[in-house]
């Protein structure tokens, strides 16, 4: 079974991916209150607890290969984020002028 950090980790790439962010740490906590383990998206291989009410969520999240999402892309995805939320503050580069142009 994944840790909770790893767990995490696929969950992003799965958001970058497909646009869905499962919500892991709040299935945890549910899972955890109500009497069951905290496995939410850290099988390694298919589920025999077919009852389970994220039964179907958290195998698509475990059939996702983390690898078929690229660290840039998470960035990426990461950076229109927080543009959209308006929390990236990131200077505008220089314009480029004539002289700048000839003195590179």
């Amino acid at each position: 079974m994944l840790d909770f950090h790893a767990a995490g980790d696929r969950a992003v790439r799965y958001a970058v991916k497909t646009g869905h962010m499962p919500n892991v740490h709040l299935v945890h906590t549910r899972q955890q209150s109500e009497g069951y383990e905290p496995c939410f998206g850290r099988p390694v291989e298919r589920c025999s607890r077919a009852q389970c009410r994220w039964f179907h969520e958290c195998m698509a999240l475990c059939d996702f290969d983390p690898a078929s999402c690229s660290h840039a892309e998470i960035v990426c995805e990461a950076v229109a984020v927080q543009r959209e939320a308006g929390s990236l503050h990131c200077p505008e580069p220089p314009m480029r002028t004539a002289a700048t142009a000839t003195s590179e």
